[in-house]
């Protein structure tokens, strides 16, 4: 499975591992989300209720909740995004 946003170095491939060895907990904090592989797996999981995730820039949380609440599908959005933008 592919969680998160990508971007070069995700922890898309650890994801699974990470929230495994976590133990169960009401709230979920990712304090430094990056592209949010790590939130999603947990999102995926049931081990958590509540979530809170955070990163330096703050519009990638955003963008990643808009993402699950289906604002941005490939339907909707087919134009290429440079890594600059």
């Amino acid at each position: 499975m592919r969680y998160g946003l990508p971007y070069k170095g995700s922890k898309n491939s650890i994801a699974e591992w990470i929230v495994e060895n976590l133990p169960s907990s009401y709230t979920f904090v990712d304090l430094f989300c990056g592209g949010c592989s790590v939130t999603h797996a947990a999102l995926l999981s049931g081990k958590y209720k509540h979530f809170i995730i955070n990163d330096i820039d703050g519009r990638v949380p955003k963008f990643f909740l808009e993402c699950c609440y289906g604002k941005h599908t490939l339907e909707n959005h087919k134009e290429w995004i440079s890594r600059e933008q």
